[in-house]
């Protein structure tokens, strides 16, 4: 765990009048936080569908800005979710709620100045991406229906749709999905009433007044109207995404793919996998197997804490441990850095053999573990509990098993050394609607070999002093100590929420049903979010909402008026209307939510977040001196 900075960044002077730029100029960008952890800049000058993209430019400006505070932006149709870190923005010195909550202001004040500050050493040449697309047939199943809602023959509507110039206003949904506008009015189409549940990769579709790119197979309700045999998400490569926001884009007709052979490696392939043969590509990590996975339970993936380098902006989701703050104590616990990858346990946890000895630890929930020597295996007289928050040496031969959830929902392994797989867009991070990361981009299977990195040299004296007091016949050995957390919520949970940016959109009645009833966790829940059920939250009134950047902790509700807890590995973008944000220094207790958990909300302002979030990162902070202390020094 990084120590927090002993001073907040510095920030430009506090502008009160948030309504003016320099010289009394009316500022066109105004600001909004999203949870206490990003900031929404939005510019309704930015012309959603017509030409001209304000909001990839000013994006631009604040990423050159090379704000230390700043982790990345999201530019969409008219905005720009800028995300923070806010153990930077807020250094350490002690703060008051309100002190805190002005540093935000003056951080969000800074970002709309420098987006609204057009400086001609910004500007980059623009960049033209030519797709060719196979239009009609199997290709394209929707275009002669499409053609004829607007009035057109087939070869009408090709020729209007390749001639026009379009621009990306934003990528999300998917990896790499660029949503386009420029398109002429009369092609415009309505999005099928039931979506089809596998559209494949490389078709061309129109929803509204946008025309789009499916870069992977997934699910999908737009028309469509041709396919393009060209890989418009390429993790493997140099430059994942050859599509950016703001880059111009033409379609060129081709009879066939055949016709395309510059393309080369980067052609969809005819299975519509996700990114072909991924396996062919991720390097085998060096090194003998440490464990081997001989059940693999419900879902359990690699994680570490995400990806953090600018990928949102292309559609990949930050993503990592779903509770973070047990993946960084579980890391500690074994001598390795907080950003280490380890496994996450859902529920089940599954079974491993040990094939050497290995130094971990487990955090989180408690899944029952297990473990029997080599030779006993079976026995159940003969299975020993394995303990939460220390370090244990598991010996080689034995068995680890999981009994299932006796608390919470998701558990960590941390292994000393860390899980030794291919980071990915720079995270060792399994997503997997995205299918990258981890092993294979996939949860893990029976037979999966698990290596591991080299340990720390204050791990390696650790095993050596746990190898030597124990007994030779032993399954397992620690220390007699254990860390604590502190990682506990009461029952029914209550979850610290701020207003989120849709909180005036819905009605009187909506916003004390949503603090007054408990909802319920759903049994579809997952790592992009958690499906809420109980009172009804209606808008005020219904309108067409333009996407804009989310975070995990957004609370979204969709037509159907049942909440949406955004969690870690949900999309980047979002389109239904935000009625609030769960707090940053809740997010651990919402990770161990399980279906048939309760739930409910109370409100807490932009300050009390932030100092209840500077309190858990000084305890954690705490927590890993002791544990280096007593185990590591």
């Amino acid at each position: 765990m990084q120590p927090i900075q002993a001073e907040a960044c510095e920030l430009e002077p506090d502008y009160r009048d948030k309504t003016k730029a320099g010289g009394g100029k009316m500022r066109s960008w105004s600001t909004l936080p999203l949870g206490e952890r990003a900031i929404l800049l939005t510019c309704p000058d930015a012309s959603p569908l017509g030409s001209g993209n304000r909001t990839a430019a000013a994006a631009g400006r604040i990423a050159a800005a090379n704000l230390p505070w700043v982790i990345e932006t999201v530019p969409a149709y008219d905005s720009i979710a800028v995300y923070l870190d806010l153990k930077l923005l807020l250094g350490g010195i002690p703060l008051t709620e309100s002190e805190a909550e002005s540093m935000m202001e003056r951080a969000a004040d800074q970002l709309a100045r420098l987006a609204e500050s057009e400086r001609e050493e910004t500007a980059k040449p623009e960049r033209e991406v030519t797709i060719p697309v196979v239009y009609g047939g199997e290709s394209g199943p929707d275009l002669l229906s499409s053609a004829q809602r607007s009035g057109l023959t087939e070869r009408q509507f090709i020729e209007r749709h390749s001639s026009a110039r379009y621009e990306v206003a934003m990528i999300g949904f998917t990896p790499g999905f660029p949503y386009l506008r420029g398109l002429p009015v009369e092609l415009a189409q309505p999005r099928h009433d039931n979506p089809r549940l596998r559209v494949p990769a490389g078709s061309i579709g129109i929803a509204g007044g946008q025309t789009g790119i499916y870069p992977v197979a997934s699910p999908g309700g737009w028309r469509l109207i041709g396919r393009t045999p060209m890989r418009l998400f390429r993790p493997e490569s140099d430059e994942p995404f050859p599509i950016r926001p703001g880059d111009a884009v033409r379609f060129v007709p081709v009879e066939s793919e055949s016709e395309v052979a510059w393309l080369d490696s980067n052609r969809n392939s005819d299975s519509d996998s996700k990114h072909g043969d991924r396996k062919a590509r991720q390097r085998e990590p060096e090194g003998e197997p440490s464990l081997a996975v001989l059940r693999p339970g419900l879902q359990t993936t690699v994680q570490d804490l995400g990806r953090s380098e600018g990928w949102q902006a292309f559609g990949v989701s930050a993503g990592g441990a779903m509770d973070a703050d047990s993946l960084r104590v579980a890391n500690r616990l074994v001598g390795n850095e907080d950003g280490a990858a380890g496994l996450e346990l859902t529920l089940s946890g599954g079974e491993y053999q040990v094939l050497q000895d290995t130094l971990i630890a487990l955090t989180g929930a408690d899944l029952g573990a297990t473990v029997e020597s080599e030779g006993r295996v079976g026995s159940e007289s003969e299975a020993e509990s394995l303990p939460l928050n220390r370090p244990v040496l598991l010996r080689q031969g034995s068995i680890v098993r999981f009994r299932g959830a006796a608390s919470g929902c998701r558990a960590y392994l941390a292994a000393a050394g860390g899980i030794a797989v291919e980071p990915m867009l720079g995270s060792r991070s399994t997503d997997l609607r995205a299918g990258i990361g981890g092993v294979e981009g996939r949860a893990l299977r029976t037979g999966d070999l698990l290596r591991l990195g080299k340990p720390s040299k204050a791990a390696e004296v650790l095993i050596g002093k746990l190898r030597k007091d124990a007994s030779p016949e032993a399954a397992w050995h620690s220390v007699n100590e254990q860390a604590s957390p502190g990682h506990s919520s009461p029952k029914p949970t209550v979850l610290r929420v701020l207003e989120g940016s849709g909180w005036h959109r819905f009605s009187e009645e909506a916003r004390r049903a949503f603090f007054e009833s408990e909802y319920k966790v759903g049994t579809e829940s997952d790592r992009m979010g958690l499906r809420l059920s109980g009172a009804e939250l209606t808008v005020s009134r219904k309108e067409e909402i333009l996407s804009h950047g989310v975070c995990a902790g957004a609370i979204q509700v969709p037509a159907s008026g049942q909440p949406i807890l955004l969690a870690q590995g949900c999309q980047p973008t979002g389109g239904y209307p935000i009625i609030a944000h769960v707090a940053a220094a809740d997010l651990g207790i919402v990770a161990q939510l399980r279906p048939g958990d309760v739930v409910s909300f109370e409100a807490v302002g932009l300050g009390e977040a932030l100092s209840v979030y500077r309190e858990k990162e000084e305890r954690l902070s705490r927590l890993a001196a002791g544990i280096k202390l007593k185990w590591f020094s």
